[in-house]
């Protein structure tokens, strides 16, 4: 049985180029699945996680090549993982594989309290302007308020005032 390592990449925009993001890899063949829409197929990755046997290694930039959500990046491990396939994140410097289950479901495990963690915060800490707030919320800083004492009162913060005011103007 010959281990491989395989790489994979996923080109995102028309301003990534591909062939950098293995750079210094060492890979006996690449996918490359070229995503210029949402909701497209990823049909490398798919024949990738086809194709890698017991044994293979995974080589990838970074985890968010690898699925669009959570739940699509958590599913693809484990598939990989039930096949005793290894994946590396190069930017993330991780590596999981069958060896170490363990480690793989903490890891899971904590990307999953992350995501939680980040939606209290936004959901409990950050307010927003409705439609009838804008109007009063730009003539406030227009008249010299400061942007700090109108985002608290909008309970929000100055990068969301700034977005919305820039949006609405």
């Amino acid at each position: 049985m010959t281990i491989r390592r395989l790489g994979y990449i996923c080109n995102r925009s028309f301003f990534e180029a591909p062939v950098k993001q293995l750079i210094g890899a060492l890979v006996a063949e690449t996918y490359i699945d070229e995503v210029k829409k949402a909701g497209v197929i990823f049909i490398q990755l798919e024949r990738l996680m086809t194709e890698a046997c017991e044994g293979d290694t995974i080589v990838t930039q970074n985890m968010n090549m690898f699925g669009s959500s959570l739940e699509e990046l958590e599913y693809n491990i484990l598939r990989l993982i039930i096949k005793k396939v290894k994946i590396e994140f190069l930017n993330e410097k991780i590596t999981l594989s069958a060896e170490f289950p363990q480690m793989v479901f903490t890891f899971l495990h904590a990307m999953h309290a992350l995501l939680n963690f980040k939606r209290n915060i936004k959901d409990s800490g950050t307010g927003t302007l409705s439609e009838e707030d804008i109007p009063e919320a730009r003539l406030r800083v227009a008249s010299g308020e400061t942007e700090a004492a109108v985002a608290k009162d909008y309970n929000t913060t100055i990068a969301t005032l700034r977005k919305i005011l820039g949006k609405h103007g």
